[in-house]
C-alpha cells in the first residue's frame, strides 16, 4: 500500500494493485489511471501526453523503452523527445496499453475522492459509460469549472452548459455567479450574444458592455 500511496507503477506493481487494493483503500486513488507506453526507438528518451481538454502536458521518462503515464481521458496525443530535446509528433512507432483495470471499483472510489480532479475529469469524460444522470453530470461540471486543470476552452464550454441549466430553472443567484466566471474569449459568437443578453437581463451592464466592446454584438 505504501508503494501505491507514492504512486509507484510498472506492470508488476499494477498486477499487485489490481489484485489486492480495495475501493475503500485510500491509496488506490493514486494508481487508478496509469497506462504503459512502449517505444522501441532507443533515441527516444521521454514521452509527453497531451490530453485534449486538460491544460498542461505531462512528461514521463522512458526507461528501457517504457513509461507509465497517468491518462484521464480518451482523447490524447503522445509526443516523444530525443536526447537532444527534439520532439516528434509523427513517425515514431509505439504502443500504449492499459495496465490498471478498476472500472468496477471506480464508482466507489469516486465516492471517497469526490474532490480529486482526476476522478472529476474521468467521470465527466465517461459519463455515458457510467450512466450518470443529468444531475450528476451537472454537479461534475460545477466542480470542474472551479479547477485549474481544464483548458480555458473546455472550462468555458462547461460554464455555458451550467448557465443554460440555471437559466432554464431560473436560479438567479447561481446564474449570476456563473455568468461572472465566463471568459468571452473562449465562447462561440452565437453563444456570446446569448450570454450578453443574459447579462443585460440580470443588470450586469458592465460585464455586457465589456463583452460588446471587445467582441461586438451580432
Amino acid at each position: 500500500k505504501n508503494y501505491a500511496k507514492e504512486g509507484k507503477i510498472d506492470r508488476n506493481y499494477a498486477c499487485i494493485y489490481n489484485t489486492l487494493l480495495k475501493a475503500e483503500d485510500p491509496e488506490i486513488a493514486n494508481v487508478c489511471f496509469y497506462r504503459e507506453i512502449f517505444c522501441s526507438d532507443p533515441e527516444m528518451k521521454k514521452a509527453y501526453v497531451l490530453e485534449k481538454d486538460l491544460r498542461n502536458e505531462k512528461g514521463y521518462d522512458l526507461e528501457n523503452g517504457r513509461a507509465y503515464p497517468e491518462i484521464l481521458e480518451d482523447e490524447y496525443e503522445v509526443v516523444f523527445e530525443d536526447s537532444n530535446g527534439l520532439r516528434y509528433r509523427n513517425g515514431i512507432k509505439y504502443s500504449i496499453n492499459r495496465i490498471m483495470f478498476m472500472e468496477d471499483k471506480l464508482p466507489d472510489i469516486f465516492k471517497l475522492n469526490s474532490n480529486d480532479y482526476r476522478f472529476i475529469v474521468h467521470f465527466l469524460k465517461q459519463a455515458e459509460f457510467y450512466k450518470k444522470s443529468d444531475e450528476e453530470i451537472e454537479a461534475l461540471m460545477e466542480s470542474a469549472v472551479k479547477l485549474d486543470c481544464f483548458s480555458d476552452e473546455c472550462r468555458n464550454e462547461y460554464l455555458v452548459k451550467i448557465i443554460t441549466h440555471y437559466y432554464d430553472d431560473f436560479d438567479a443567484a447561481l446564474l449570476d455567479y456563473y455568468l461572472e466566471m465566463v471568459d468571452m474569449k473562449y465562447i462561440r459568437a452565437d453563444e456570446r450574444t446569448r450570454l450578453i443578453n443574459l447579462m443585460i437581463s440580470r443588470d450586469m451592464q458592465t460585464n455586457a458592455y465589456t463583452a460588446i466592446k471587445h467582441y461586438g454584438y451580432e
